[in-house]
């Protein structure tokens, strides 16, 4: 188990580069404490190389499987040998270095851990990886799209020298980003849709039942399941996690810290002209949904909580409750 702070650190790393230039994201991360403490770095000895930083880092990062070789993966690893921390700080130990010839990926030299980075990053294959990563972080989890349809996003992105930025901007200024191709496509995490919900309604709440909450549907924050992270899409729906989001939901909705721009649901709606269950329920369909709710939902959600019924606070809460622990609120 790593140092928080050094997790921390992590986060921060990825913040920095996230749209920047992903040499340097490829680089920080090879240097990365946490990562490296992750990945058995400090085992790293060049008497007996250490594969799994070399393997995640073309398997999960760069390449993909499929993309490589066993004796790239063996190599690969001599690259990094003496790559350790050191009073959680990233240090190169000269006497635990591999300094001999290595091949990888077909490039053959006196390679270290940089160079390793570099002929990684130099093949064809790492465009083409993360095009299709990021269009299913964006666009659609499923189905996979083909190599064709991907391969001016790939292109984009190498041809800007590895520069994030400009490949994201293309793929959210796509024609197909705004197609109905993309409506519901997403299967929303639980920290999308509590941290989406809060945000398109301008709420606050308390932060530690919100930790605590996400932890106990499956996404705890800084506690990945693996170093992949989660694999997302259907594997966030099934019968135990939609009840365990919806708990969480009606968790934060009755405790007395969350608020609306610092107000009560009813006074926030108010700004917004919503006087009635029927106008609130509008409001939370243009916030929260990427589809319509039909005729049936719509009339039985309506008729449940009308706003003439009981304390109008309650009722307010508990139809944004309701509203967002229905299929359709589930998909973004």
């Amino acid at each position: 188990m790593t140092d928080a702070s050094l997790n921390w650190q992590q986060n921060q790393l990825f913040r920095q580069h996230a749209l920047g230039d992903f040499t340097k994201l490829a680089n920080g991360i090879s240097q990365d404490p946490a990562m490296l403490i992750y990945l058995d770095s400090a085992v790293n000895r060049k008497a007996h190389p250490n594969e799994n930083f070399a393997r995640e880092l073309m398997e999960l990062f760069c390449l993909g499987e499929g993309n490589y070789s066993e004796r790239d993966v063996q190599e690969l690893a001599r690259c990094f040998t003496g790559w350790e921390i050191k009073n959680n700080r990233f240090r190169k130990n000269r006497y635990q270095q591999d300094t001999g010839e290595k091949t990888v990926l077909s490039q053959t030299g006196r390679f270290d851990g940089e160079d390793g980075v570099r002929i990684v990053l130099e093949q064809p294959n790492l465009e083409r990886f993360l095009a299709r990563k990021w269009f299913r972080f964006f666009v659609a989890d499923e189905p996979q799209p083909s190599d064709e349809l991907l391969q001016p996003l790939a292109d984009c992105f190498r041809e800007h020298e590895l520069s994030i930025a400009p490949a994201i901007k293309m793929l959210l200024h796509s024609n197909l980003f705004f197609s109905a191709h993309a409506v519901g496509r997403k299967i929303k995490s639980p920290v999308e849709l509590i941290a989406g919900t809060l945000r398109s309604l301008e709420g606050t709440t308390n932060t530690q039942l919100i930790s605590q909450g996400l932890q106990s549907v499956g996404q705890g924050l800084f506690y990945p399941p693996s170093v992949k992270g989660w694999d997302g899409g259907r594997a966030w729906i099934n019968s135990s996690t939609l009840l365990g989001r919806s708990n969480l939901v009606a968790d934060i909705l009755k405790n007395d810290a969350t608020l609306f721009d610092q107000q009560n649901l009813t006074d926030y709606l108010a700004r917004f002209d919503v006087r009635s269950s029927e106008q609130a329920l509008s409001h939370f369909e243009m916030c929260l949904s990427p589809t319509r709710l039909n005729d049936t939902t719509r009339s039985q959600l309506c008729e449940t909580f009308s706003a003439g019924q009981g304390d109008r606070e309650q009722t307010l809460r508990s139809l944004l409750h309701a509203f967002i622990s229905l299929p359709q609120s589930q998909l973004g």
